[in-house]
């Protein structure tokens, strides 16, 4: 009956973007992203965010405003996506048969699961070159800030959410509440033996929500003054953020908000920036200790064995729960890093592009191939996603491609330009946080790699002095552009507009 609302919603938010000027149209998927709920069919389910990519890649591309080689790290991505799709096709013709029970559609496995996965990557990486593209005109405080303002939204709507569960029992958004009646659902935790709602709001699973709204809460933390919010916005906004995580009861979205916020709190408590170099070592120890531990207890422990579920005495109990006894690999995951165990020179090149399921399938438990029939076994941690995509080669080329989406303090020798040290030791934690965020869950994918490529951008105007250096944050209300760029358009440092 509501079916019709994702399609309508997509066709006024394509509008209102295609109203906005070339730039500021960024924003529109950017707040959409954590808005889950809205998915339209095209013979593949597509979230209206990337069908807005779409469409704003075609725009930008047909104006001749779309130019690739403005990515940082291309080289890298052009590397890695064709070792994964190399390794895909040695999988497909040479490896073993998916089973029966995980459907015979041919978008599901084979060639098929490979071009899909493929549109998938290039519509989000299309995006970062869009991104990209207009770093000379666009304020990617602006971008981010859509964002943060976009999960606040959701946050206040799942507020509703919970106060008219708690008044009247009834669920007004429940999950897949646009797919069908047979798909819909509520998410529930059992407190003193009755059942509360967990907060899904209009972001599709809880798990999904939590994740979405924790990664908010921590770009608002770094950007706050960037943002030009006053000090009771932020108040307010980080509150109520804070507020659904923990409603959500989403292990998932405590494990992101407090590894992101940890890696935040650690890392700029020295004002010094780190190096290109370093931030490369930083990052390539979070991946190395994370496929450690992935690997270690798909070893050594029992991941796949019955879950039993229980009632809490309080809300808080149920966080301690799921932030002990919970916290463990995923079902997917684990049948993944067992093949790599069982198989372990499959670790180094992966089993290729979206088909890490051809290996995955045969560990699968019997009480789990119950409820997984007619599904396949699909990658929910970035660890596993990236190793099944091409391994241990392909991590490396992600950690390459990453680091040079961070501004890094010797940049500030090569363009002698002096830099915002707090802003770029923020951006550095923020981005370790998040990467490590992106290894343990593949939810908040789609914003962590934008957080990246608007970070590049902002990287760049730190280099050409179109954002304000010195050695401490300007005002909080002190326009993002140097002193010769007027008119709050950002443009080349040094050039003034003629007066009229």
């Amino acid at each position: 009956m509501l079916s019709y609302v994702p399609y309508l919603v997509a066709v006024i938010t394509a509008i209102v973007a295609f109203r906005l000027p070339r730039g500021k149209d960024l924003s529109v998927p950017i707040a959409l992203l954590p808005w889950w709920a809205f998915e339209v069919e095209f013979g593949l389910s597509v979230k209206i965010s990337e069908a807005l990519m779409i469409l704003l890649i075609a725009r930008h591309f047909f104006s001749g405003r779309l130019r690739i080689a403005s990515l940082p790290g291309i080289g890298c991505f052009a590397a890695f996506m064709g070792l994964s799709l190399l390794v895909a096709a040695v999988t497909i013709e040479f490896g073993p048969d998916v089973p029966a029970f995980a459907g015979g559609n041919v978008m599901r496995n084979g060639y098929g699961r490979v071009a899909t996965t493929f549109f998938k990557t290039i519509i989000l990486f299309g995006f970062m070159v869009l991104i990209s593209t207009n770093r000379k005109r666009v304020s990617p405080f602006l971008l981010l800030k859509s964002y943060v303002y976009s999960c606040v939204a959701l946050a206040a709507l799942g507020l509703l959410q919970m106060t008219i569960f708690l008044v009247q029992g009834i669920d007004i958004f429940p999950i897949a509440m646009f797919q069908g009646e047979e798909y819909v659902r509520s998410g529930m935790v059992s407190i003193h033996g009755e059942s509360f709602l967990r907060i899904s709001s209009l972001g599709g699973e809880p798990k999904g929500l939590g994740q979405a709204l924790a990664v908010a809460l921590c770009i608002l933390m770094i950007f706050t003054r960037r943002f030009a919010m006053s000090r009771w916005s932020y108040i307010i906004s980080a509150m109520v953020l804070l507020l659904v995580v923990i409603l959500t009861s989403s292990t998932s979205a405590y494990i992101t908000l407090l590894v992101v916020a940890g890696f935040i709190f650690t890392f700029t408590r020295d004002p010094r920036p780190y190096s290109r170099w370093r931030i490369q070592m930083t990052l390539c120890l979070i991946a190395g200790t994370l496929v450690s531990v992935f690997y270690t207890q798909a070893a050594y422990t029992d991941t796949l064995s019955q879950v039993t579920y229980t009632t809490f005495d309080s809300y808080w109990d149920s966080i301690v729960y799921k932030l002990t006894t919970r916290v463990r690999l995923d079902d997917t995951d684990s049948m993944v890093m067992e093949s790599f165990v069982d198989a372990p020179l499959g670790l180094f090149f992966g089993r290729g592009l979206g088909v890490v399921h051809h290996y995955a399938h045969s560990f699968m438990p019997p009480h789990i191939a119950r409820y997984m029939r007619g599904s396949i076994v699909v990658p929910k941690s970035g660890i596993s996603n990236y190793l099944g995509d091409a391994g241990l080669l392909g991590m490396f080329l992600t950690v390459l491609m990453l680091s040079r989406f961070v501004p890094a303090a010797d940049q500030e020798k090569k363009h002698r330009t002096r830099i915002p040290t707090r802003l770029m030791t923020g951006m550095q934690a923020l981005a370790f946080g998040l990467f490590a965020a992106l290894l343990l869950r593949l939810y908040t994918r789609d914003i962590i790699w934008v957080t990246f490529a608007c970070m590049s951008v902002i990287d760049y105007q730190i280099q050409h002095g179109m954002i304000s250096s010195g050695r401490t944050l300007p005002g909080a209300r002190r326009n993002i552009q140097g002193p010769a760029v007027q008119s709050g358009s950002v443009g080349r440092p040094g050039r003034r507009r003629k007066a009229a």
